[in-house]
């Protein structure tokens, strides 16, 4: 069973099945690509999803090129998919030989604040320790020596305070530029371009009038990005 006013016939020899599913998925891969294009010119580390999406884009060139190569040559039905097998095989091994060669990641530093945190228990704990030695070298009383561990502490931390004054105040953040922007704005595109075609094909819709309704929905979100600068 098809959606009443489909306009075509799934089940005919002359149902334009490629060309169909070419269109249907243009405007949402151009949303994806940007967003991956996006993330990658402002520096920003790609998630588990965008990385598939970049896979699977180039996996689809590789297929597509191996195809027509079959094709070309007038290869059978078996003989293309072997050679869209073999093309794939060889692509993925080159990406695996391609993330073996690259670098190792250098170990995160640690945290400014933690580090200097440690640093200052063991200043103090040799400090005590200086302390104590030297009370009891002294033959001072129990009292004594606590007096002597405390005032040997707030000599040191006299000059941390000091230093921690006289630290210049770390620069403002910058605030993002106009890339966060372009990725928000592609997801957003996304968003529009999966409602527009869900909507489209609740109505019963032709893939005519489902490619309309994609396209004003992406010119209504860029009006209002217009309007709202």
């Amino acid at each position: 069973l098809t959606e009443e006013g489909l306009g075509y016939y799934i089940m005919r020899k002359t149902h334009p099945l490629a060309e169909i599913e070419e269109w249907q998925e243009d405007y949402l891969k151009a949303a994806e690509e940007e967003v991956v294009q996006a993330a990658a010119a402002a520096g920003v580390p790609m998630d588990e999803r965008a990385r598939k999406i970049e896979m699977a884009q180039k996996k689809a060139v590789v297929i597509k090129k191996a195809r027509e190569e079959a094709r070309g040559k007038g290869l059978s039905g078996e003989e293309e998919k072997a050679a869209v097998k073999a093309a794939l095989k060889s692509f993925e091994e080159q990406e695996a030989a391609k993330a073996e060669a690259k670098p190792a990641e250098a170990p995160a530093k640690p945290a400014d604040d933690r580090a200097a945190k440690i640093a200052l228990a063991q200043k103090k704990a040799v400090v005590i320790k200086e302390a104590r030695e030297e009370a009891r070298a002294k033959g001072l009383s129990g009292e004594e020596e606590k007096a002597a561990v405390k005032a040997a502490l707030k000599a040191l931390e006299e000059p941390e305070a000091a230093k921690a004054e006289a630290k210049p105040a770390e620069a403002p953040t910058k605030p993002a530029d106009d890339r966060a922007a372009k990725i928000a704005l592609a997801q957003k595109k996304a968003v529009a371009i999966k409602k527009a075609r869900e909507e489209a094909r609740a109505r019963g819709a032709s893939p005519e009038e489902e490619r309309q309704a994609v396209a004003e929905a992406l010119k209504a979100v860029a009006a209002e990005e217009k309007g709202g600068e």
